[in-house]
């Protein structure tokens, strides 16, 4: 078998490939890389000047692999090439059909050398350390020396396992301190006449401005939130809409007293759900609004037979309250060989060392800092 690669910077041929392109995201069990996800953040959310530069690669007629990067100058100043979709979501990374993955990566390398601009970085963020991707995109590059693989920040990614006959069963496995807390947290809402429901095509629009709201509210006090600016909300409207009638885009809803109170938004492929963002009203905190709109997904998701609940990057109190197991997602940089590529590696390598000294900091002294940077991409998005 060989594969044919293409080279496509234009969003028309690629529109034309969604279907294909959409059963390899469902068959890999990666929610934010279809089509829908992917090419909403294209549309409204890319960077000023981003260019698109997806490597497609075919089997006859059949897409067997693609690799959607767009490029834009980096943070040093070079051509890196990214996922469609960086810096919404984890977990971006190319896809294959099963078996195909060293022969994709040679035909991604081989039309990445042809592009323009050429790669100085190929940048993955927020990957697992599991994924295959970017040695295989090392160990084919043409010529010597091979491209240099640097690893950047590491975070916890927390998952819960959905291997159980039931919520109940589900939890019976926790602490009965967590198990005490959700029960009388349910009991008190529904006491108070609260209902959780799941999102429709009708209600969509209407809930995600509350989706909105309530989490730009809870991220107030702490410097704001870079996560769902103006941009990011309109590419949550088409990727919502598009991925709702099949069941793939989720927004559990909390109604309280006539408004929502919490609402937990959720993307799924291939019997792998992804929690993506959520937020409730403080007003209701002493009932855990949040996290037992969580718990109310983890249900849903076991009643469909899905396989996983990956909580996302962020190792915080809660997911782990919920989580069996913590995977690591890491930010890996693909450094192709030239003129460049030394200084660049150096560069990387003391960014990595800042960043181990930084962790290491109390959180008191990094706060301020981190305030100041979440407002500042917060007015840029």
């Amino acid at each position: 078998m060989t594969l044919v690669g293409q080279l496509v910077a234009d969003e028309d041929t690629l529109d034309s490939l969604r279907p294909e392109w959409d059963a390899l995201a469902v068959a890999g069990g990666r929610p934010y890389c279809s089509p829908s996800w992917m090419l909403a953040w294209w549309k409204h959310a890319a960077p000023p000047g981003a260019l698109l530069r997806v490597v497609v690669a075919f089997d006859g007629p059949r897409l067997a692999a693609i690799a959607p990067f767009w490029v834009g100058p980096g943070r040093f100043g070079v051509s890196d090439y990214r996922m469609l979709g960086a810096g919404t979501a984890a977990r971006l990374e190319p896809l294959a059909e099963p078996g195909l993955q060293t022969e994709a990566a040679a035909v991604f390398v081989a039309e990445l050398a042809r592009a323009t601009p050429r790669p100085r970085l190929i940048t993955f963020e927020e990957m697992a350390v599991s994924s295959p991707w970017p040695d295989l995109l090392a160990r084919a590059w043409v010529g010597w020396p091979r491209p240099a693989i640097k690893r950047g920040y590491r975070i916890s990614a927390p998952v819960v396992t959905l291997d159980h006959a039931s919520v109940d069963h589900w939890l019976g496995t926790k602490s009965g301190n967590f198990r005490q807390q959700i029960r009388r947290a349910r009991r008190q809402l529904e006491a108070a006449g609260a209902r959780f429901r799941l999102s429709s095509d009708g209600e969509l629009g209407r809930d995600l401005e509350a989706f909105s709201r309530l989490h730009h509210g809870r991220w107030e006090d702490r410097g704001g939130s870079a996560a769902l600016g103006a941009n990011v909300q309109r590419m949550l409207e088409q990727a919502g809409g598009e991925l709702l009638p099949a069941g793939r885009f989720r927004l559990w809803c909390l109604d309280a007293d006539g408004e929502i109170v919490s609402a937990q938004a959720f993307v799924a492929a291939g019997g792998e759900v992804s929690y993506w963002l959520g937020g409730f009203d403080e007003r209701w905190a002493g009932q855990r609004p949040g996290l037992t709109t969580l718990v109310v997904a983890v249900e849903d998701a076991l009643s469909r037979g899905e396989s996983r609940l990956d909580l996302g990057p962020g190792g915080q109190d809660y997911k782990f309250r919920l989580a069996d197991s913590d995977e690591v997602l890491e930010r890996i940089h693909v450094v192709p060989p030239g003129a460049l590529a030394p200084p660049l590696r150096a560069l990387l390598t003391a960014r990595r060392l800042v960043s181990a000294v930084a962790a290491r900091l109390p959180r008191r002294v990094t706060e301020p800092a981190r305030k100041l940077l979440r407002a500042s991409r917060a007015r840029s998005t």
